[in-house]
């Protein structure tokens, strides 16, 4: 067992579970500062998010989905390779769709206004997020335990 774990992951996929489960806190405390009416520490907190899961896409996960491409190509129907394409799409569209919201904002010097008419794109992206994570830990389940 080579993981943190216990379990048959390497180090790296291990801190990048744990990153995943803090940009999930984020998130879910992000939503409490929107709840509370706070916008700016909220978008300050979904800026943070988008930015820890880019780091993590380029160092970890983009690697490892191109790594598996032989993987995938063989056992395309299988769920376990269904379940990373399924996750990696998703995410890969919350993270992109994440990176315009966000930067849209800073480019309005954290205007609040401009979020409020995207509402419901927001909440979609979120959603999106909350399900990219969950098959998430589905693949690292999958794959390590």
């Amino acid at each position: 067992m080579g993981g943190i774990f216990g379990t048959k992951a390497s180090l790296i996929s291990d801190l990048n579970f744990i990153i995943q489960i803090v940009i999930l806190f984020v998130l879910l405390v992000s939503v409490t500062f929107k709840k509370r009416g706070n916008f700016k520490m909220h978008g300050s907190l979904m800026g943070l998010a988008v930015v820890l899961n880019a780091i993590s896409f380029f160092l970890v996960m983009g690697p490892s989905f191109a790594g598996s491409a032989g993987f995938i190509r063989r056992e395309f129907y299988s769920i376990r390779a269904l379940t990373v394409l399924t996750h990696a799409f998703i995410g890969a569209l919350a993270e992109i769709l994440g990176i315009w919201v966000v930067g849209e904002w800073l480019l309005r010097s954290m205007e609040t206004k401009a979020c409020v008419m995207r509402k419901r794109v927001m909440r979609g992206i979120v959603s999106l997020w909350f399900i990219a994570i969950i098959l998430g830990i589905a693949v690292y389940v999958v794959y390590y335990l």
